[in-house]
């Protein structure tokens, strides 16, 4: 049985003639297997907690996938993309979305209930290092932040039209660090390896119209 299981909001809506639609899937990217110099870091279970997404078009209208409870992103060796739902926009050009990362406070019953080990924290992965998998790992966050990306090419969504957009959660470089090794999740990492790692999960998200 896997640790997590898909935890879900969804903004459901029809274009009419009048709006577009942006539908919206999420995506672990990378390889289950992280190869840093000669050792690998393998994922098991990675799991990020979402408290919005937001996509801007040039002229700085936004539409916003929201939801009263946290959206938790699971992913595993089998599960690795999920739907999050569509949304009726304005046409235009979208260039940019927001997302914001926030961990699970006590109220948050709903996903603490099903997984208690995500109270407090809103990063979660675990898994084994160098192809020993009796040399585990588990590493966790409680970050909060607001996270902008560009996209490379805009999206255009015209009047009646559907788009689909996947963001990517890429955890091939989570814990590179720069000298080319990577930050041993097994040890209890300093207060600036730490960040370090944080502002790798932060780096490595990107977004693409399928």
């Amino acid at each position: 049985m896997a640790l997590f299981a898909a935890s879900i909001f969804s903004c459901s809506n029809t274009a009419d003639s009048n709006t577009g639609i942006i539908s919206v899937r999420i995506s672990q990217g990378g390889q289950q297997t992280v190869k840093v110099a000669a050792d690998q870091i393998n994922f098991n279970h990675v799991a990020i907690v979402l408290g919005s997404i937001k996509f801007l078009n040039t002229g700085d209208d936004s539409i916003q996938f929201k939801s009263d409870d946290p959206l938790l992103v699971p992913f595993d060796t089998i599960e690795n993309s999920f739907e999050i739902g569509s949304v009726a926009v304005a046409p235009g050009t979208y260039d940019r979305t927001i997302y914001k990362i926030k961990s699970v406070l006590p109220n948050d019953t709903a996903i603490i209930n099903e997984y208690p080990i995500m109270e407090g924290k809103s990063i979660y992965c675990d898994g084994y290092v160098d192809g020993h998998t009796d040399s585990t790992f588990e590493w966790s966050s409680d970050l909060v932040a607001v996270q902008a990306y560009t996209f490379d090419d805009p999206i255009t969504v015209n009047a009646g039209d559907s788009v689909h957009v996947t963001l990517i959660f890429d955890t091939q470089d989570w814990f590179v660090d720069t000298a080319g090794g990577y930050y041993d999740p097994r040890q209890t990492l300093s207060a600036n390896d730490n960040a370090a790692v944080e502002n790798n999960i932060g780096d490595a998200f990107r977004a693409v119209e399928d």
